[in-house]
Formats: structure tokens, C-alpha cells, sequence
């Protein structure tokens, strides 16, 4: 890697570190005096002048991002990342990044360049998978995503910005490896962060700390960093870095050069004409809290923006309800004494927007059953907070243990219902070869497996009294669209269970009539 020196001060969560070098620098004492663990750390990274020194940089990478709780069985790791290579540019003076991306996605290869100037961003090219490329504004918890995660990749770029304030505890020293390391801990608007620092070379090894992943909350982020060098007196780069959530890893680069203090192209950090972005606290906060939801999802082609909590309903026959959002979409079912909902997505402010709905809609009757069509977790990160408020979840028995998991997770960094509530979770199962039934003199409700390649717990859920299906991802009803092959599992599964259907509605997309769906499937 070629290194030709660097600078960052986009996060608070960096900024501490840099105020305690120089007090330890001005308190080491003598010369004979052995240099403090921080004072070993920015020797290391090049000294405080070099670190002072650096307005910009440009860092060339290549690499794979892997998904998180989206494969076919529950608790799966990534064997097919989505493969990139991309150059990070950062300016100091006008608080600006740069990032231009090609990601190999199963679709193809797609482009897009993310810029942030200041407290808003914006972005151009093929964002998602699906649909044409264009111009936006990134909504401001993706503004923070990127941030975050560009302060995690690059810890010692807060050092320059916060030298001579805030401050750095030094708690001891760990073995990691079998290597002797100090620990030294920042305290940070989202949570501590602690830096593993080798005994002998003062090189950073591991940075760690903690953010809330919406469907497994408390959740450890881990960074490690190897090949650290440096040039000419400049500052130090690691040549690799590893980023693991929850102990699984979701992002990989190694760096082929990064240029320091080079002269800026002018419009480097322009936004695309007739975008214009503004900034939400309240969303960047979420953004900061939980990065890699949106850093993991954006990689892999379905971007997530906003707080989804938007809600439209159509009734497709008495007490059922189409419930829409944005992107991801329930089925809500009056019952005699109860509401059951199917599908729980995205997070805890989606499920809350829908429980306001329901609660104002059936007043006085609780939702008494929330059920999962599968596991993945944009499907399913809202289904703490039905259970918080007493619902039973109701999942396929390939899946029991691993929602048992969920809902005994912390949640502290982020409360939900069940942190506020932790009552427990009562979990009912569909179990694969049969099927599963929440009964009522009026509309019952029944679930049915739905075997496929997408996920393996996969259910669908069905109202007999109104002849209604209910299913996620395998197929997304869309007027006018053939339904493919995941129609046809659709259709095969509605014939194995042997139920009278007359209309299908989707976890995304809209609603379709049976016969208009045999019709286009061809009969």
C-alpha cells in the first residue's frame, strides 16, 4: 500500500482519543521514563505532528460485504458476499467525504457515489438493486451510517481534530492472541469504545465496541486492523481491516494506497443538481446508534431510509386489513376478542405506527398473536415489541430456538417494549409437516408452510372465512407482473394445503386476485 499521509474528525466517537495523547505527552516526564500506552499508540500512528499535519485524504480499497440474518436457515452465515471496490475521499476543512463505489451485486455490477458536506448527503448512480439509477438525498440516518462506519475503519483519524482535548482511560492490559495489549477506553455519544494497543509496537490491533442491530439489539462491533505502515514521516494506515457485528463478519478491505494532502478536484464534493438534502437529529441519531443495519442493507442493494412508520391500510374483506408501509407491509385480522397481525418488519417504530393503528381502529382489543413469515431480519425486527406488549409469536419450528434467542436479548443501547416489559416470550410453532391455526367464531386464522429456496422457515398465512393469503418475499403481488417461480411455490403450496383462495396479499408489493394470479402464471 502506498501511504502518503491523512486526517478525520467526523465522530465524537475518536475525538477523546487525540485530547489524552497530548496530556500524556506533556506528563511522561524525563526522557528515561517508559512512554505511557497512549503515548506508544501515537508514536505508532506517526506522532502528533504528523497527525496534526493531514487535511485530506484519498483511500483506494477493495473488499466483500456480507449480510446479516437474510439467509435460508436461521443463524446461516454469508458464504456469497457482494464484492466492491471503492475510493474514500475526505476534506477536513469543509467536513466533507466522498465515496465512489462498484459493487458486485447477484444482478450485476452497479455504481454509485455517496457524498456528504457537512450535516447532509446525498447520492447518485444505481443505489439498489432493482429500479433505475438516479440522484437523492440521503436521509440523515444514513448520513450518520456512513460517518459512523468511516470513523470505525479509521480510528486514528479523530486524533488530529481533538489532540489537546477530552480525555482517554487507560484500564490495563489483555492478551489478545497471545499478545500483550493495553486497553485503553473513550467514552462516546453511542457507547464506550475500547481500543486493544500492542505492548510492544504501540500498533492498534482492535478497536470494540457496542450498537443496537434491529433485529438482535445489544450487539458487540468489533474492528481489526493489520499491516500497519507508514512513510516519509507520514501517518500510519492499516493494509486490512476486518469488521465483525455480533461476532460475525460483515465487511472485509485491504487498501491499495491512500494519498494524503493531495490537491482536491473542484466539485469533488458538489450534489447532483436539484438535490437538496436537510438534516433530521432524530434520524442521524438512529444512524449512529445501529450503522450497520444501514451500511449492510445498502451494500447488498435494498437500502433502508427514513422511519418507515408511514401506515395505509385497504380492507380486503371484513376485519382484514392490507396494512402498508413504504417497502414492507402486515396483515391485520379482528378477531372476537383479539387483533393477530402477520408480519413484523423493519423495526420497533414500524411495529409501534401499526399498534397506534390497530389500538385506534379496535379499541379495547390487544393484538393477541403476531406471527413470522420467516426469519430475516427486515421481516421480522419489529416482533419485540408485539411480544413486549404480550402477544404470542407464532413461527415455524425450524426457527423456535432462534427467535427464543431474540427475544432474550438486551436491549439497552435502544430499549423496545420488551426491555421496558421483559416479561418473556411465548412462542408458538407451525410445525413443518402440518400446520398451525389461531381459532375465532368469525375469522380464524391459519398458517401453512411455504417450501422454497429463499428461506426455510418460511410460512403463509391464510383467513378462510375470507379467502385471503398472506406471503412475503417468495412473491411480491404486483398488478400486471408475472409471478415467476416464486408464484409458482406459491401456488403449489396453496394446492398442497388444500384451502380455497381468493386473493393474495404481499409483505411487499400490493394485492392480487387468485384467478387474475392462475391467470398469469398460465393457468
Amino acid at each position: 500500500m502506498n501511504h502518503q499521509g491523512y486526517k478525520f474528525g467526523l465522530s465524537s466517537l475518536m475525538v477523546l482519543l487525540l485530547a489524552g495523547c497530548a496530556q500524556e505527552g506533556q506528563e511522561s516526564g524525563a526522557a528515561d521514563e517508559a512512554p505511557s500506552p497512549l503515548a506508544k499508540a501515537v508514536a505508532a500512528l506517526g506522532g502528533a505532528e504528523a497527525l496534526q499535519g493531514f487535511s485530506s485524504y484519498a483511500i483506494e480499497s477493495s473488499g466483500a460485504r456480507f449480510e446479516l440474518d437474510e439467509h435460508l436457515m436461521p443463524g446461516d452465515v454469508d458464504e456469497i458476499p457482494v464484492t466492491f471496490t471503492s475510493t474514500t475521499h475526505y476534506d477536513a476543512g469543509s467536513e466533507s467525504v466522498r465515496i465512489d463505489v462498484s459493487r458486485v451485486r447477484p444482478v450485476g455490477e452497479h455504481q454509485a457515489t455517496m457524498i456528504i458536506n457537512g450535516q447532509v448527503g446525498a447520492i447518485t448512480g444505481q443505489d439498489a438493486q432493482f429500479g433505475p439509477p438516479g440522484a437523492a438525498p440521503l436521509t440523515s440516518d444514513r448520513w450518520a451510517a456512513i460517518l459512523r462506519e468511516q470513523a470505525l475503519l479509521n480510528p486514528h483519524i479523530a486524533f488530529r481534530d481533538q489532540l489537546t482535548e477530552g480525555s482517554v482511560i487507560e484500564v490495563g492490559d489483555e492478551l489478545l492472541d497471545g499478545v500483550n495489549h493495553h486497553i485503553l477506553i473513550i467514552e462516546d455519544q453511542v457507547a464506550p469504545v475500547r481500543l486493544h494497543v500492542n505492548a510492544d509496537t504501540g500498533s492498534l490491533a482492535r478497536l470494540s465496541t457496542i450498537e443496537t442491530d434491529h433485529l438482535r439489539r445489544d450487539v458487540p462491533v468489533e474492528v481489526m486492523y493489520d499491516g500497519w505502515a507508514q512513510t516519509g514521516g507520514s501517518v500510519a494506515f492499516p493494509d486490512s481491516i476486518t469488521l465483525t457485528v455480533d461476532g460475525e463478519t460483515v465487511h472485509r478491505e485491504t487498501r491499495s494506497s491512500v494519498a494524503v494532502n493531495a490537491p482536491r478536484e473542484d466539485g469533488l464534493y458538489d450534489f447532483p443538481e436539484g438535490v437538496s438534502p436537510v438534516h433530521d437529529e432524530t434520524l442521524a441519531a438512529w444512524g449512529r446508534n445501529g450503522h450497520q443495519n444501514y451500511r449492510i442493507m445498502a451494500s447488498i442493494g435494498f437500502p433502508r431510509s427514513g422511519d418507515d412508520t408511514n401506515v395505509e391500510t385497504e380492507e380486503l374483506a371484513p376485519g382484514v386489513f392490507h396494512v402498508r408501509g413504504g417497502s414492507h407491509h402486515s396483515l391485520v385480522v379482528e378477531q372476537e376478542t383479539g387483533v393477530v397481525v402477520a408480519e413484523a418488519p423493519m423495526h420497533e417504530r414500524r411495529s409501534g405506527a401499526v399498534i397506534e393503528w390497530i389500538e385506534s381502529t379496535f379499541p379495547g382489543k390487544p393484538v393477541s398473536h403476531v406471527i413470522a413469515t420467516h426469519h430475516h431480519t427486515d421481516h421480522t425486527a419489529g416482533l419485540r415489541t408485539y411480544v413486549g406488549g404480550g402477544a404470542t409469536a407464532v413461527v415455524h419450528e425450524a426457527a423456535e430456538a432462534f427467535f427464543a434467542g431474540i427475544f432474550d436479548r438486551p436491549s439497552a443501547m435502544r430499549p423496545d417494549a420488551l426491555h421496558d416489559n421483559p416479561i418473556g416470550a411465548n412462542i408458538e410453532t407451525m410445525p413443518a409437516d402440518g400446520s398451525y391455526s389461531i381459532a375465532d367464531a368469525n375469522l380464524s386464522v391459519e398458517v401453512h408452510p411455504l417450501p422454497n429456496d429463499h428461506a426455510a422457515d418460511m410460512v403463509m398465512i391464510y383467513v378462510p372465512a375470507a379467502g385471503v393469503v398472506f406471503v412475503s418475499d417468495v412473491y411480491n403481488p404486483i398488478p400486471g407482473a408475472p409471478p415467476g417461480p416464486g408464484g409458482q411455490a406459491v401456488r403449489t403450496a396453496i394446492e398442497a394445503a388444500g384451502i380455497d383462495v381468493s386473493s393474495i396479499a404481499g409483505g411487499h408489493g400490493t394485492t392480487i386476485d387468485y384467478a387474475t394470479f392462475q391467470e398469469l402464471l398460465g393457468g
